[in-house]
């Protein structure tokens, strides 16, 4: 998605320099009364809200065990041979999460599954948490925000000693909306914003959205989400989602999504997830009424702050005075699973290239001849190393597994632990001067 333009018109002091609403700082303050705006001109028509990723971090310090467990993982991840690194890997209650090859400064390891993304920091690090967790935006549309910090925490528990509550690092508020206005229509100048910047951005003629205050502590962006999870994101669960509360699959669904960063947090007073919880028609009322705004542009007065809001902008501030029945996730697992379209796409793919290079048509003969030959090219390829099409095969299918959260993968002796930390050892004297904590 290309940027077309930017602007500074209009923008006010940021955020960060002026003083938190009233009713916000104080995180039990009640949402606004006044009666939501009638958008029928609009066909305004809400279909999910809520907190679309949340980032959590855990004080405390991490149990020797696990940090020298975590240790021969990362090894493991880094080795050149696909069976070390297909052990990389460990088993935390139901998650089967993946150890990356790398920490994220300063963090020194990274589990991965489809629920988290966490970086934990070794035993003897200073003055930083014992983790710092992505809860997926799929896993919180599955069991919500308390039931996801409940299972994040287990997790945090197992691995070390927690001190104190989690506290909120990053939370990323949005609406999902379709509408009949033509959103192409608003100009530049319509904006009222508290950002240093606000951008317009186009895919191909087609309007994708807005962004305002990129990088910034706070952020936000109106964009077009049945697009961003077509040619990006490909979060198609999202789809089942909207159908529940009456999209017709075919409408543009529309997505204002904020990003509020700690240091925000802090100064609008949450910090802990029930905070956060509470506080949320508090800080959405904050996000739509004083830091961004839509504006119907006034050609007799000035005063940009005077400027009445678009019937679509009020209709959006006021989502938390419009009960709805939130849709629920129905089906969700904890692997990273692929889109499967996409694998049979790619299969046909393959399978007709081979077949019309063979001059083949019929499909019962040419996928035979296509997996024949493929297993015959494999044992070939693999003579020299005595590692024929079965044994590429077993150590692609535990990397795949290793990848999709799906399959445990163990040692051949069974005893995993210590052969994991034969084969670490191993593999960290081989290592040419390399750093412990990368």
């Amino acid at each position: 998605m290309k940027s077309r333009r930017k602007s500074k018109h209009g923008a006010d002091t940021p955020a960060s320099a002026r003083s938190a609403p009233a009713g916000v700082a104080d995180s039990g303050a009640p949402p606004t009364n006044r009666a939501p705006y009638n958008c029928t001109d609009t066909g305004f028509k809400p279909l999910r809200y809520g907190i679309d990723s949340l980032y959590l971090s855990y004080a405390g310090k991490l149990n020797p065990d696990w940090d020298q467990r975590l240790t021969d993982k990362k090894l493991l991840a880094q080795s050149e041979e696909s069976s070390d690194q297909a052990l990389a890997q460990v088993q935390i209650g139901k998650n089967l999460f993946e150890v990356t090859s790398r920490g994220q400064r300063p963090f020194a390891y990274t589990l991965v599954d489809n629920c988290f993304f966490i970086q934990v920091s070794r035993r003897k690090a200073e003055s930083i948490p014992l983790i710092y967790a992505q809860i997926s935006s799929e896993f919180l549309a599955a069991v919500g925000v308390e039931a996801a910090e409940v299972e994040l925490r287990f997790v945090a528990n197992t691995i070390g000693l927690v001190e104190g509550v989690a506290l909120v690092s990053r939370a990323d508020p949005f609406l999902d909306f379709v509408c009949d206005f033509d959103l192409d229509r608003i100009q530049d100048n319509d904006w009222i914003y508290r950002a240093h910047v606000m951008s317009r951005y186009r895919h191909r003629r087609r309007l994708s959205g807005f962004d305002f205050g990129r990088g910034g502590d706070l952020s936000a962006r109106l964009y077009d989400k049945t697009l961003e999870i077509e040619v990006k994101s490909h979060k198609y669960y999202v789809h089942d989602l909207w159908k529940q509360a009456g999209w017709d699959g075919v409408q543009t669904v529309w997505r204002p999504e904020f990003q509020a960063r700690r240091g925000v947090l802090k100064q609008l007073g949450i910090h802990t997830v029930p905070g956060l919880q509470e506080a949320l028609p508090s800080l959405w009322q904050y996000l739509t009424e004083d830091w961004l705004r839509l504006t119907i542009p006034s050609v007799t007065d000035l005063t940009k702050s005077r400027w009445p809001n678009h019937p679509l902008w009020d209709a959006i501030s006021g989502i938390y005075a419009i009960p709805i029945d939130q849709p629920k996730l129905k089906r969700f697992t904890p692997a990273r699973l692929p889109y499967d379209p996409r694998l049979f796409q790619q299969g046909l793919g393959y399978v007709s290239a081979y077949m019309a290079s063979k001059g083949i048509e019929d499909w019962g003969e040419g996928l035979g001849e296509f997996l024949a030959n493929m297993k015959l090219h494999f044992d070939i390829k693999g003579r020299k190393t005595k590692t024929g099409f079965f044994h590429q095969l077993e150590e692609k299918l535990r990397a795949k597994g290793r990848l999709y959260n799906t399959i445990r993968n163990r040692a051949k002796d069974g005893s995993e632990e210590a052969e994991i930390a034969k084969r670490a050892e191993a593999y960290r004297k081989a290592k040419d001067g390399g750093d412990e904590d990368t």
